[in-house]
Formats: C-alpha cells, structure tokens, sequence
C-alpha cells in the first residue's frame, strides 16, 4: 500500500474556529489601596520611632567616583539614617559606612541603601539611607545609643522591633514598584467572547415553570 498516494484532507478555517478555546473573560488586575496605605503608615511609624538627631561625619569606605568621601548624618534610628551630601546618590545606591556615634570611640561598619533622595534647604543633597545586614554587635550599638537619649525619641517609639533585613528591604522595594505599575494600568478589559454573554444571560433569566396537576 502506497501511504504517499494518501490525500490528508487539511482543516478549514470553520473548524480551527470551532477548536481554538475562546478568550479570556474580562479580567480586572487591581491592587487593594488599602493595603498599599497600611504599608504606607507602619513605615512611617517605623520613621518616626526610636529616632534622635545628632550630628555625625559617616565616611564612605568605598566611593572613588564621588568628589567627597563624607556624609553628614543629622537623624539616626534604629533602620537607617538621614545624610547631607554634596554629590547625587540615586534611590537603590548601596553604600559601604563607617562612623563613629558621638560619645563612643567603636567605629561601626555597616552596608546601607538610599531609600530616597531630596534637596538640602541649605544647600547641597539630602539622603534617607537604610541599614542592611546589621549584625547583633552593631544593632545593641545603636540601640545603646538611642536609649541614652530616651527622651529625644518620637511619642510613637516602637523598642521591641528589630531592624529589617536585607531580604525583606529587596520585598518592600519591589512590592512598591508592582503596586506603582498596577496604580498606573488600572485594569485590563478583554471582551467578551461572541456567544458567551447570550448563555449567560439565558442561565439568569427566570423560567416559566409549568404547575404539575396530580390526578
């Protein structure tokens, strides 16, 4: 038997139709606002607890493209620290620290990241930095340091919670860039596939019920 002399019918366009699953139905991609201003406030709460102001040199341990290897730390709190510089460090920057907190001869070393950016009113640039990966000898540092100055910290102190760590920063970063994009786009409407929304509407549609008369 000569299977090349076997014709395979091909199929039509009508039958490809009738074997292609129908679209999507609409599809709503939101993010709760609610949840995005919980988020909001528990950071801001974490800002303002256990904080003092000072006035501290932090050096740059590594910083060649910069013109100057010092920051000048005038906030510090048990997450980071706020800093005047004179050169740009874009929000995500990871910095390598090391300084001295007044009164103490320890120098700590810590890895930091620019949580944002803004402008000094006396000139010159303005960083919000967060502390990564601090170990248990620099947390009990800094923690010794605020408590001395119990009476600076902020009515909202929260004493018990401890710093994030470096994984839990990376969540918080992208979780707020997903809830941006989302906030952006809004939702995605595809339509409704042809035939779908008749049946639909014939399974809510009331039905005439005939009475059943028993003979």
């Amino acid at each position: 038997m000569n299977f090349d002399a076997i014709a395979i019918p091909l199929p039509d366009s009508a039958s490809l139709r009738m074997h292609t699953p129908p679209p999507l139905p609409r599809v709503r991609v939101a993010r709760s606002q609610g949840r995005a201003n919980e988020m909001s406030v528990l950071r801001d709460k974490r800002r303002d607890s256990a904080r003092t102001r000072l006035h501290m040199a932090v050096n740059l341990t590594r910083a060649s493209d910069l013109s100057s290897r010092t920051l000048w730390a005038y906030d510090i709190g048990l997450g980071g620290m706020q800093c005047r510089c004179k050169d740009v460090m874009f929000p995500g920057t990871y910095l390598d620290l090391a300084f001295r907190l007044p009164g103490t001869r320890e120098l700590l070393k810590v890895g930091a990241q620019v949580a944002s950016l803004g402008e000094s009113p006396e000139g010159g640039v303005t960083l919000r930095v967060r502390f990564c990966r601090l170990s248990a000898r620099t947390q009990l540092s800094i923690y010794r340091f605020l408590d001395k100055r119990r009476d600076r910290w902020s009515s909202q102190e929260q004493i018990g919670e401890a710093p994030r760590l470096f994984e839990a920063l990376l969540t918080d970063a992208y979780s707020a860039l997903q809830a941006e994009e989302l906030r952006e786009l809004g939702f995605v409407c595809t339509p409704w596939p042809q035939g779908l929304m008749p049946q639909a509407e014939a399974l809510t549609k009331p039905q005439d019920v005939k009475p059943v008369v028993l003979q």
